[in-house]
């Protein structure tokens, strides 16, 4: 849970399952912008609901995954990063990963389960 590779694998799993590359027509299609939104939606439909507060305390559900995904980014970019100023609801590197470890558990049980809505999602 302390491995920098595995904030990017779980990222890579996540975004593997619901997005697509974004189209530059659209200014709205980034990956960032696909992730929090897609899961805010999805989130609804796991099996076991997780309380995002319980891992970052007060935040709402779309500034938490820009933040997560700030994160991932300054991580695949070879970016210094930290838990303090700005990160500090993430708390660390260990309770960023165990949420997001669970994000992937409940994706892919869904995409299981609900393939068809999870291939247009991805579309969209």
């Amino acid at each position: 849970m302390h491995s920098r590779l595995l904030t990017l694998s779980l990222f890579s799993i996540i975004e593997s399952l619901i997005a697509h590359k974004p189209r530059l027509s659209e200014t709205l299609d980034s990956i960032t912008h696909q992730i929090k939104h897609k899961l805010n939606l999805l989130s609804k439909r796991f099996d076991n609901t997780l309380n995002h507060q319980d891992y970052f305390g007060v935040i709402t559900y779309t500034k938490l995954w820009s933040k997560l995904y700030g994160l991932r980014s300054d991580i695949a970019h070879g970016q210094s990063y930290d838990f303090t100023g700005r990160n500090t609801c993430l708390k660390s590197l260990e309770n960023t990963n165990m949420f997001l470890d669970e994000i992937a558990k409940e994706l892919i049980k869904l995409v299981i389960s609900e393939s068809e809505l999870i291939s247009d999602l991805r579309e969209c």
